[in-house]
């Protein structure tokens, strides 16, 4: 509806993990894309959902090796559709690519051949298109944000990635009217936090202008989106003048970088945003979540914006949702196994749960020590780790639990 309010809702998936990551308009619906632990080839899978203009399931689809495959994106593509995301088909965690026609049989995949994954895929105008994500061994605290452009069959046309000797990523990326492409991420160079960063790239893939924006505290950027004017606006979270924890966030930049405005939306929990649009009218619609509001722990979260960033009122509209879903047990991890843990052995976080994708460990300053993968439940601390820190674990729905964790010596 215009105002915003629910024509109707439906979930799809059973026991086990399934998560969303985008969604397109076909013919007959829409076609929904994600990750899935119940797919047939393996450990996790990616995902395609075929419904129909009332939510109903026309056909489901995986894909992947027997290994553990996930999607972050998709966009139409050459009669069918693109999902991208990551592989650990090799051994490594790769970027990784396929292409499925109309009935969702796969037409080519391919994987690149370093270390990374990819975030984001946007169409270019010669019918090729261009990904955005991050290069580099994702456990460590150094990775470098990377795009590449494809031909319309899926051939690699160039790639550039851009090490600022930290952590960096371009989590999305989209062609401009002058031919030029801008990316959407962040970076923790020589900072003990986070910040936006957005980058120029001619239509050969050369650097042109890198720009960051945020301080005090954590900023990321997710989805972007050209302006009227030929600048774009970057959906996120700013985590430092926030009324709590993280509020969504919408960042104006003019066609050269440069900085107009950010407008901040939630309460005192943490609220994120992942996607952004503007209308005919010139306001933006952020789309993303929010633990401040919702008949929920976590609700989907719409924000609608003048072209200022301003919106008409303040007050949140919350719908709850009709549909039943059936209890998945999906509580937060509380702890790790043991507690205290011992420096160099392996631990087992919320009793070995094993939907946790990846964590964080973070000192009392709160500065990045240690990241990597969470295997079957469990992380290895390092042999040098000593005192109080905060462990924060992402699982495969994309929710973050944080709790302090102590490490001993042996």
């Amino acid at each position: 509806m215009n105002d915003g309010s629910p024509v109707w809702t439906s979930y799809y998936g059973g026991d086990g993990v399934q998560v969303g990551k985008g969604a397109i308009p076909v013919e007959d619906g829409f076609w929904i894309a994600g990750s899935t632990s119940n797919g047939g080839q393996g450990g996790y899978d990616m995902l395609l959902i075929s419904i129909d203009q009332s939510g109903a399931t026309n056909w489901v689809r995986t894909y992947g090796s027997d290994d553990w495959d996930f999607c972050n994106d998709m966009i139409p593509f050459n009669a069918g559709a693109l999902l991208v995301g990551s592989t650990y088909s090799t051994g490594d965690q790769v970027p990784f690519l396929i292409h499925v026609d109309l009935n969702g049989d796969e037409v080519w995949s391919q994987s690149l051949d370093q270390s990374g994954e990819i975030l984001g895929v946007s169409a270019c105008d010669d019918g090729g298109f261009i990904v955005s994500g991050r290069l580099g061994d994702l456990s460590t605290d150094s990775t470098r944000s990377f795009v590449a452009r494809f031909d319309q069959n899926g051939g690699m046309v160039w790639l550039t990635d851009f090490d600022p000797g930290g952590i960096s990523y371009a989590h999305s990326v989209v062609q401009m009217t002058n031919g030029t492409f801008v990316s959407s991420g962040g970076t923790r160079n020589g900072e003990d936090h986070m910040q936006i960063q957005a980058q120029e790239f001619t239509a050969e893939g050369i650097l042109g202008w890198n720009s960051r924006y945020g301080s005090g505290g954590d900023f990321e950027g997710r989805g972007i989106v050209e302006t009227q004017d030929q600048g774009f606006g970057i959906a996120g979270y700013n985590a430092v003048f926030s009324a709590g924890g993280r509020d969504m966030y919408l960042l104006r930049a003019d066609p050269n970088g440069d900085f107009l405005f950010g407008k901040n939306y939630g309460g005192g929990g943490d609220d994120e945003g992942y996607s952004v649009i503007q209308g005919t009218d010139g306001g933006f619609l952020v789309i993303g979540e929010a633990r401040s509001h919702g008949p929920g722990i976590q609700s989907l979260f719409v924000v609608k914006t003048f072209e200022d960033g301003e919106t008409e009122v303040d007050e949140v509209i919350q719908y709850f949702d009709p549909v039943s879903v059936p209890s998945l047990n999906s509580q937060p991890p509380q702890s790790i196994s043991p507690c205290p843990a011992l420096a160099g052995t392996s631990v087992s976080i919320g009793q070995g749960r094993t939907d946790l994708r990846s964590y964080r460990l973070m000192n009392m300053q709160g500065q990045v020590v240690d990241a990597g993968r969470v295997i079957d439940g469990s992380i290895f601390l390092r042999a040098d780790l000593r005192g109080a820190y905060v462990l924060e674990v992402l699982d495969l729905q994309g929710m973050r639990s944080r709790f302090r964790a102590i490490i001993a010596g042996n």
